[in-house]
């Protein structure tokens, strides 16, 4: 049976219109998008934007981290596991997103610093910052992470020294493993603006390995 060249016509006119009105979307989506990012990594949102990315990255770990144990253990007896997760300890991650926040915000400052010291994308210019950082930047952050949390859980000195004994030792080994061949690519291809985000993203695998060594063990 032939089609009417009239109903054909119109299908194609109601393609197009939804072709176009799809398109002026896409390029409004993408332009108010760009504007979002343009304002939040500029120089005077970057501080607020870093500490709520890191904040929410750490928070985010630590929840993943909970779902997995309780899923697990749900699947278990009680007697074929030490700790047995029944819900979301909610203040345990308050605890981790406040950590988080303070570590994206001595990161901001210290990018900043690394990047006006020591300018330029040369192979010389990004192993030496690759090295300081790792150096520097590596032992402020585990010594934070730790002593901020022992202080939030109310054990303190005691609690941080048990803590940096029994677990820093492996939490270093895998910091070393892991952020020098990315920070490479941090300080060779990114933006300055750009490196606490990009922290940000390889700090949330570790931040889940963290938090398990810190809670599940």
């Amino acid at each position: 049976m032939a089609i009417p060249i009239s109903m054909t016509m119109t299908h194609w006119s109601v393609v197009l219109m939804v072709r176009s009105f799809l398109c002026v979307l896409f390029k409004q989506a993408r332009k108010h998008a760009t504007y979002a990012v343009n304002k939040a990594f500029s120089a005077k949102y970057l501080l607020l934007t870093n500490g709520l990315v890191s904040a929410g990255m750490s928070g985010s770990a630590d929840s993943l981290v909970q779902k997995v144990c309780r899923r697990h253990n749900n699947k278990s007896t009680p007697s074929e596991t030490s700790k047995v997760c029944t819900s979301i300890d909610g203040a345990r991650v308050c605890r981790m997103t406040v950590t988080g926040m303070v570590l994206g915000v001595i990161a901001h400052h210290w990018y900043i610093f690394l990047d006006k010291r020591y300018t330029g994308t040369t192979l010389r210019i990004v192993m030496k910052k690759t090295l300081i950082d790792q150096l520097v930047l590596g032992p402020i952050c585990l010594l934070t992470f730790l002593g901020l949390l022992s202080i939030l859980e109310g054990s303190y000195y005691k609690g941080f020294k048990s803590e940096l004994y029994k677990k820093g030792p492996e939490m270093v080994a895998v910091d070393w493993l892991v952020y020098p061949p990315a920070q490479f690519i941090n300080f060779k291809f990114l933006p300055s603006r750009f490196r606490v985000l990009y922290d940000c993203c390889i700090a949330f695998a570790l931040d889940i390995y963290y938090s398990h060594i810190k809670y599940e063990r």
